[in-house]
């Protein structure tokens, strides 16, 4: 769920709720790399990040933010992408059953 609020001088700030089932999650406890748990919840909760789940943004700003490697995340991007979970393409986020978080 994503929530906006303002500020007094009008500045919006995007809440995003995680349903705390993710931590139980079949998938998500048989990552055994904590990088690869950070980045799905990195692309689940950046301000990049909509309703619809998919939104784009640049590979610099994803290694920046989550302080993943840029080869690292290729990495990661690929398992998520063959699990049918995260795919990556041209710049595009697309996060397969995003309402379920």
């Amino acid at each position: 769920m994503i929530v906006c609020s303002a500020d007094w001088e009008g500045n919006v700030a995007k809440q995003r709720y995680i349903s705390t089932e993710f931590w139980r999650d079949e998938y998500i406890l048989d990552l055994e790399d904590p990088l690869e748990k950070l980045l799905l919840m990195y692309c689940l909760t950046n301000e990049a990040t909509n309703v619809a789940g998919i939104y784009k943004i640049a590979m610099k700003k994803i290694t920046f933010e989550s302080g993943i490697p840029k080869e690292k995340v290729l990495e990661i991007l690929d398992r998520l992408s063959t699990d049918k979970k995260i795919y990556y393409v041209d710049g595009w986020v697309i996060i397969s059953n995003h309402p379920k978080h």
